[in-house]
């Protein structure tokens, strides 16, 4: 595959946690700004998660916590 004109690495990772995802699209990216491989495409999924702003509170979930936590 090409991307304007420059070719485009691939890979299908599957369901990863998002830390491992991190660490792999850290270390791809301090390559390809060493020109050590060219551009490259991610394909990924992360486990369900649900996220809280800082105003957020336990309240606000509509469902009990524990089973969030199975």
């Amino acid at each position: 595959m090409e991307v304007a004109g420059a070719p485009l690495m691939g890979g299908d990772l599957g369901q990863i946690a998002y830390e491992a995802a991190w660490t792999i699209q850290k270390e791809l990216a301090a390559c390809r700004a060493r020109d050590e491989i060219g551009n490259t495409l991610l394909l990924l999924e992360h486990p369900h998660i649900y996220t809280f702003g800082t105003q957020a509170k336990h309240e606000h979930l509509l469902v009990p916590i524990e089973q969030l936590r199975a």
